[in-house]
């Protein structure tokens, strides 16, 4: 953080030992994957782009996003993250939600899949609950999805739609809505 308020007060240099400490310190992938988490990549952004801090925050900068991003889309980590969306306490699933949000389509893929596994029933709400919590950036990959035409997926799919605030869902549910292989359901959401 400090380094982060010397770079905004235009004294990054007076920073560069602090920054040096961190490159010294070799920390590990889980370590440097924590610091991405602990801070948005604007900020790593505003480090790499410090001039007076070259080349060393921009490479330190490079290895906490790669490392975060690593660690995001980890398939481990991913089924581990889809166990916790289940749970009810808050502190459990809104985490677990927000992780898988930073998992990217790897995320999205994964809640896709519980919704798709007809075995798994227990668990869709908690897929939806999580989907539709990734607000805007879920609506390009359900249309996807969408158009392979699984009309017990899309019944699902059409919930997602329903429960998010974005305007562009509104033309994807009319499509499901008036599909010849939708579900009498799917139409009526």
């Amino acid at each position: 953080e400090t380094i982060l308020i010397l770079i905004d007060l235009k004294h990054a240099e007076a920073a560069g030992p602090m920054l040096q400490y961190l490159v010294d310190a070799d920390l590990d992938e889980s370590t440097l994957a924590q610091l991405g988490r602990r801070f948005e990549n604007s900020d790593w952004l505003k480090l790499a782009q410090a001039q007076s801090l070259r080349p060393a925050a921009l490479d330190f900068s490079n290895a906490v996003l790669m490392a975060a991003d690593q660690q995001a889309r980890d398939p481990v980590r991913i089924a581990e993250l889809i166990a916790a969306i289940g749970a009810d306490d808050m502190e459990v699933w809104y985490p677990a939600t927000v992780e898988l949000g930073r998992a990217g389509i790897d995320g999205i893929a994964a809640l896709v899949n519980v919704l798709a596994d007809a075995d798994a029933v227990d668990t869709h709400r908690a897929a939806i609950r999580a989907l539709v919590a990734q607000s805007e950036a879920v609506v390009a990959p359900l249309v996807a999805y969408v158009n392979r035409g699984d009309t017990a997926l899309n019944e699902r799919l059409v919930e997602v739609f329903a429960e998010l605030p974005r305007p562009a869902a509104r033309p994807v549910l009319l499509t499901i809505a008036f599909a010849s292989s939708s579900t009498e359901a799917a139409r009526q959401t």
